[in-house]
């Protein structure tokens, strides 16, 4: 988390203080591996290695890597044989509040916020470990690249107001899943959070200090519903939005 919190940095120096996109696509196509790129891919020439999206305690079993050449690449450039690896990374972004996805007329694209845009760094959550799937109570297919935030909303002068900058999430957009009658923890349980190591996952805040908690501790002031339909009580403990 180290290393990906000075690559975050090396990024911003490069790229006007921006976040790192997401991806590349917002409605993601069936040969996107040829035609997308995510962030780990983007962050790959600040890190020189694609072993550090796995985390070490994940034994599952992943994907192969996609290797097919892109054309609008040069022979050189060897990102586009990480889709596969970006993907299933053992990292969740918070993409959600830090590459919003953002509507031009009929067109939507992601936007990435500036690091002076976070109010509070140190109580903002950049990323956390995460997993793909659970079945049956093992893991598999290694971890998500991104994760889902606990809320969106908080209640202000008699209304709700959305946290989520922009024309909201691409893609599923349930947030955590709650279901009573369901004992066992899964993928959708935290948003894709998971907690590798003895049950405790870390997370990375974006002043780059990475905490160990318990998975829960990642709705701190919030209450959560399925589809997101609790509501933001405190926003000096949420850990999510940009304050």
């Amino acid at each position: 988390m180290k290393q990906v919190f000075l690559a975050v940095t090396l990024y911003q120096n490069e790229y006007d203080d921006g976040y790192p996109m997401v991806g590349y696509q917002v409605n993601r196509s069936p040969d996107s591996a040829t035609q997308d790129r995510l962030w780990p891919q983007l962050l790959l020439p600040y890190l020189k290695d694609s072993r550090l999206w796995a985390c070490p305690a994940d034994k599952s079993e992943r994907p192969r890597p996609d290797t097919r050449f892109n054309a609008d690449l040069s022979l050189a450039d060897s990102n586009s044989r990480f889709y596969a690896v970006a993907e299933r990374a053992n990292l969740g972004y918070n993409s959600y509040n830090l590459s919003p996805v953002v509507r031009n007329g009929s067109t939507m694209f992601f936007s990435p916020v500036k690091a002076s845009q976070v109010g509070a760094p140190a109580n903002t959550i950049g990323w956390v470990e995460t997993v793909w799937e659970v079945r049956g109570g093992a893991t598999f297919g290694g971890g998500n690249y991104v994760a889902e935030p606990p809320c969106r909303y908080v209640r202000a002068n008699a209304t709700f107001v959305d946290t989520i900058p922009g024309a909201g999430p691409a893609g599923r957009d349930n947030g955590w899943l709650v279901d009573p009658e369901e004992e066992s923890v899964n993928e959708t349980t935290f948003g894709g959070a998971w907690g590798w190591h003895g049950g405790k996952l870390h997370m990375l805040t974006l002043d780059g200090r990475a905490v160990l908690i318990e998975p829960n501790r990642l709705a701190n002031g919030c209450r959560v519903e399925s589809n997101w339909a609790g509501a933001i009580f405190d926003q000096q403990t949420y850990l999510w939005d940009l304050q």
